[in-house]
């Protein structure tokens, strides 16, 4: 929701008398907001209040479309005519103020996003806690925007921490709409919150007014009523912003709540979540003891396990970490480790031009395994070292690009140098796994029955079926072919989890 701020009423009073500035200039130029295959908003503030329009076009020579005036207010936004609006069509944009170009406007661009379950090439900018206005936030930037070679973006997702070091106004304006103006005024921006935010207000008033997020489910997702977490789709993915920092936490929450309806409802080919705390880091900050990353770990990450999430992006400890494939790590990092055979699905690196891809058996499933990243130096650094479920860390700054196509995810790490320091792929299939010759079971090769304590597989079954407590302690590993009754003895009558080629479970032994 756009706010007034205090120090801005008396421009405002005189522009209701008709004492207008007849000048104005962008104190925070264009940027924009809720982006989607029919929507989009532009917001602003500027120098003294105004009513202003948008002209906008598919035309470079002719912006044949004018949006309805703001309110007369230093900071607004407004929302482009959706009928004048198609999928995968670039526009072009000013602001104008009645018929004079605002003073500082240029010819912005936008492309809007295809149509829901699309399977386009899309690619999105992921920078981590990067409102600091120093040196190494401009070379992150710069390092970037110079390896991409001006390929078009589909949107730049932030992960908190965006306004360093108490997310003032006046930090907002000055260490990130000043930093990256030509981004945000061509691409659709996205934000998760951090505890920097929340400092200068603990319910992160001028993060709150500075963005303009969906909260009506209206770029797609359940309406979750709040600016600091809500959901968004674009093409076959479906993207999740959850608050770490000022929502609460719990299970029984309303931000817990509207998470799991929404995981319920959406059919999006992928899940990507993103948050500033993250749930295993061993740099700057402790999964191990720090609140906010211990209850995203114990509460979040299940339920989005269970209705298989993807990819992860966090940050909040300012350092590079990447973790395995992996599942179910719901402890500390000492007890992760000592179940690290069960809940690391792949330990190899997922590097497309090494040990190659990880896999995933369906396009949608749950506990098929996720990969977790903490990218937080795109402005701040920490030394840190090797969480148990990371597969590399690195201590440089640096941003993070992730492009979906279809069937095949694809994560980068670049440094402020230009270096690609880390990259995974995620492959799905949509019927039979087959990778570098080695076939992966089909999905109805994972199917077993029960009937009371017995069990009955395929004759020919090659997969081990494997029975854990509820606290995630591996009990029984058989590779069972035709009828199997383990024994009460090893299998008390109780509840377990189970997990069967790429099927994972719960179980009752009678």
């Amino acid at each position: 929701m756009r706010r007034i701020h205090s120090w801005l009423l008396a421009a405002t009073f005189f522009a209701g008398m008709g004492l207008e500035a007849q000048s104005q200039t962008f104190v925070r130029m264009p940027f924009l907001q809720k982006g989607s295959y029919n929507k989009a908003t532009v917001c602003w503030r500027i120098s003294a209040a105004a009513a202003l329009t948008v002209k906008f076009g598919t035309d470079s020579t002719n912006l044949a479309n004018t949006s309805a005036a703001s309110a007369s207010n230093v900071d607004a936004c407004m929302t482009l005519d959706s009928t004048k609006l198609q999928p995968t069509t670039k526009y072009f944009y000013e602001v104008y103020n009645g018929a004079t170009k605002l003073t500082g406007s240029v010819r912005q661009t936008f492309v809007t996003a295809p149509l829901v379950g699309a399977k386009k090439k899309s690619t999105f900018w992921i920078l981590g806690d990067p409102g600091s206005s120093g040196t190494p936030q401009t070379n992150v930037k710069n390092a970037f925007l110079r390896i991409n070679q001006g390929a078009p973006l589909d949107g730049v997702i932030m992960n908190g921490d965006v306004a360093y070091e108490s997310g003032t106004d006046a930090e907002f304006t000055t260490n990130l709409f000043t930093k990256y103006p030509d981004v945000f005024a061509t691409n659709f921006i996205w934000s998760a919150i951090g505890n920097h935010e929340a400092v200068a207000s603990t319910t992160g008033a001028s993060y709150l007014a500075a963005f303009n997020f969906p909260t009506a489910g209206e770029i797609g997702g359940v309406a979750s009523g709040s600016e600091l977490y809500y959901s968004f789709n674009y093409g076959n993915i479906h993207f999740i912003m959850l608050d770490s920092q000022v929502s609460s936490r719990t299970k029984t929450g309303a931000q817990y709540l509207w998470l799991q309806q929404d995981l319920q409802a959406t059919q999006q080919d992928w899940i990507v979540a993103i948050w500033h705390h993250p749930p295993y880091s061993f740099s700057g900050h402790n999964s191990d003891t720090e609140g906010q990353m211990m209850d995203m770990r114990t509460n979040f990450v299940p339920l989005l396990e269970q209705y298989g999430v993807d990819i992860v992006y966090t940050g909040h400890s300012h350092d590079y970490e990447r973790s395995y494939l992996i599942d179910s790590a719901y402890g500390n990092s000492t007890d992760n480790n000592s179940k690290k055979a069960r809940v690391v699905l792949d330990n190899k690196s997922g590097n497309p031009t090494t040990t190659g891809p990880y896999r995933k058996a369906s396009m949608k499933g749950p506990h098929q395994g996720a990969v977790y990243l903490v990218s937080g130096s795109s402005a701040k650094l920490d030394a840190g070292t090797l969480h148990p479920m990371m597969y590399v860390q690195y201590s440089v700054y640096g941003s993070s690009v992730l492009t979906i196509e279809d069937t095949v995810a694809t994560s980068k790490f670049i440094d402020s140098s230009g270096t690609v320091r880390d990259q995974f792929q995620i492959v799905k299939t949509r019927g039979t796994v087959t990778s570098a010759g080695r076939p992966a079971l089909k999905q109805d090769a994972q199917k077993f029955s029960q009937m009371g304590r017995r069990f009955l597989f395929p004759a020919n079954n090659t997969a081990p079926f494997r029975i854990y407590s509820l606290s995630g302690d591996l009990i029984s590993q058989e590779t069972p072919k035709g009828m199997w009754e383990p024994s009460s003895k090893r299998l008390p009558t109780g509840a377990y989890y189970f997990r069967y080629g790429a099927k994972f479970g719960k179980i009752s032994i009678p």
